[in-house]
Formats: C-alpha cells, structure tokens, sequence
C-alpha cells in the first residue's frame, strides 16, 4: 500500500493543531487556576488583617503533641471564622452617614443642621426638608431600612408616616396616650411604638396588629433586623424594675 506525500502531511498538520490546542487548553487551564489560587490569597490575607486574632501561633515549636494537636485545630478555627467573616460582608447594607469630630474637644451635638448642609454636596443639601410640629411633640423619629419613609411620633399621642421624597403622608393615627418611642421593623409595613404603659405592633395603615404585654413601660426601642428581634429597654420610675426585654 502506497502512502501518498500529499496525506502524510496532512496528517501530521492534524496532529500539531490538536497537540497545539492541547497544549493552549493546558495553558489557559493553568492560567486560571494561578489566578484562583491568587484571589484565594488575597482573600485569605484580607480577612486576617480585618478579622483575624493577631500572629499564628507557631505550633511545629510546641513539642508535646496533643497541645500541638489541640493548637492547630484552634488556628484552623480561626481561620475559618476570618473566612466567613469576610464573606458575610455582602449581607451588610450601606453603612450609614455619621459625623465624626476633628479632636477629643469638639462635640458633635453642637454641630448645627446650617452647617451639615454647607458642608454637604449640592445634591446632599437638596434633600433637606423642614417640619414644623410645634403643638403634639417632643416628637422621636426613625427611618426605615431604605431610607425613603420617615416614622414620627409625638409625646402627646400623635404618630404618623410619610415618604419624605415625595412628600406623600401614609398614614396618621392620634392614640390619646404618651408616646416614648418609634420604630420601623424588618421592612416599611410594620412598626412598633412604645406607649403609656404597653409597646404595641401597627402596619402601615394604621391597624393594630399585636400588644406586647410583657414590654411595660418601655422608654426606647431598637430592631436587630438580624437578629429578627425587637429589644426594648424600660426605665420609667412607676415600673417596679428596671431592665430589657425582646420580642421575636
């Protein structure tokens, strides 16, 4: 059998192009894994300069070795804890603005809402808006989770929601009884207030879902959207003991 010139090179063009995109897939594979190891890296050094404990323990020093042993576990545990630290980040939502002082003598209660808006973007100084509520207050507020709608309530009985941006009024209940604290829930449709003597669940029409009976008296609130927690705090001279409380 007679092999012609004309196929044998032909065969060997075949076999230099599969070994050529052999050798580019091993190359592109190797590529991509030195680049996964990297990122792994530099994920494994930011969470240890954010979350970690300080330097590793030098556990080949120690010669006994069930306190090597025991040693080693604890720095994988370590670890692990920076690791998952670091991702539970993209659960957090924006941090909120805050205004820090300059040096140890300024207070920043004296910093007035004038001088915030100069300080601020243009564009910052254009959401500011003014409320005048001068007959049912002291008035305490709170903002829901987005930060588009404002909940108000007044010493005297007077709550009410609104979506500051459009000005839009939610709605508006007038209670006849002292009001000490406000707070949204885990999203716009529910809020709690804290009055005379029970804290009481309300969604945004004005209905009143749930009292809580075991929450008397209570002068602050504050939601661990975490958490799914209500924590109140008591601290009315008529209550016969001071304290904290949750609701779940």
């Amino acid at each position: 059998m007679e092999v012609l010139p004309d196929a044998i090179k032909d065969k060997e063009e075949a076999w230099n192009s599969r070994a050529s995109n052999t050798a580019i897939e091993v190359r592109d594979a190797e590529t991509h894994l030195e680049k996964r190891e990297k990122a792994q890296l530099l994920r494994k050094r930011a969470a240890a300069s954010e979350y970690g404990r300080g330097k590793k323990i030098r556990v080949k020093d120690v010669k006994d070795k069930k306190l090597r042993r025991n040693l080693k576990h604890l720095e994988h545990k370590f670890r692990d804890a920076a690791l998952k630290a670091k991702d539970a980040e993209v659960l957090h939502e924006s941090a909120p603005g805050f205004l820090e002082a300059e040096n140890e003598l300024e207070r920043t209660y004296k910093v007035k809402q004038g001088d915030i808006a100069k300080a601020s973007s243009i564009e910052t100084a254009q959401k500011r808006f003014d409320l005048t509520l001068d007959q049912l207050g002291p008035y305490v507020f709170d903002y829901s989770r987005t930060g588009r709608e404002l909940l108000l309530g007044g010493q005297k009985g007077h709550v009410a929601m609104m979506d500051w941006r459009e000005g839009k009024l939610g709605c508006e209940l007038q209670l006849r009884e002292t009001i000490r604290d406000v707070k949204w829930l885990h999203n716009n449709q529910y809020f709690a207030v804290a009055q005379k003597k029970y804290t009481y669940i309300y969604d945004r029409q004005g209905v009143e879902l749930h009292c809580l009976r075991r929450h008397m008296d209570v002068t602050h609130m504050e939601f661990l959207p975490h958490h799914f927690l209500l924590a109140t705090m008591v601290g009315c001279p008529d209550s016969a003991k001071n304290g904290m409380g949750h609701e779940s």
